[in-house]
């Protein structure tokens, strides 16, 4: 059986750079490919190696010779091979090599620990090109000294901004606040909040 998974590993290292410059290797228990050679399926414990990131989960279906579309199923967890601090888990997938973007769903989790956040959504794309994440459905954020609830939260990645929509709640340093648009950044902590609801903040101070 090792022996059998090894020319299966060593067929797709020889066979997929062929279909673009991107080289992909992986490792699966069983593997399927049409007779064209334009459809692959990977099953049991697949992890599968890209440029920009690593993927690891139960199925995955690749599509394409030129430019490739890739979904998984079950499991599925990504690392980024450019951002190893940043760790991404869902049930499915979709990722298009054309346009560059991510789309997972079902119970999504996200870790950036280099920014010490955690996000839960319902789903999520994610824009390699501008490194834009946007995250929908009972979106619940945690850093480092604030939490976040809103329906749609929108990370830029570069510029370390969240962009929250949808009866946004954001608590930070014991102080709160409530508004249908809430601008945070992740590091300077400035906020700008736009159709406010409410907002509670905490003036007092310790005696020595």
């Amino acid at each position: 059986m090792k022996q059998q998974n090894l020319y299966l590993f060593l067929f797709f290292i020889l066979i997929l750079p062929l279909w673009s410059r991107e080289e992909i290797t992986f490792y699966a228990k069983k593997m399927e490919v049409s007779h064209g050679g334009d459809h692959l399926t990977l099953q049991g414990e697949v992890l599968l190696r890209m440029d920009s990131f690593t993927l690891y989960a139960q199925s995955v279906q690749i599509q394409g010779k030129n430019q490739r579309t890739l979904q998984a199923q079950t499991d599925v967890k990504i690392l980024r091979n450019t951002n190893e601090a940043q760790e991404l888990h869902a049930q499915n997938l979709h990722y298009s090599e054309i346009s560059r973007e991510l789309h997972a769903w079902g119970d999504v989790l996200f870790h950036d620990d280099t920014e010490s956040i955690t996000i839960q959504a319902s789903s999520l794309r994610f824009h390699e090109s501008n490194e834009t994440w946007r995250f929908e459905g009972d979106v619940n954020l945690q850093g480092e000294d604030f939490h976040t609830q809103s329906f749609i939260a929108i990370y830029y990645e570069k510029t370390k901004q969240l962009e929250l929509h949808g009866q946004v709640r954001l608590v930070y340093q014991e102080q709160l606040f409530e508004a249908e648009q809430i601008l945070f950044n992740v590091e300077t902590k400035n906020l700008t909040m736009e159709h406010i609801h409410r907002g509670t903040i905490n003036t007092a101070r310790t005696s020595s």
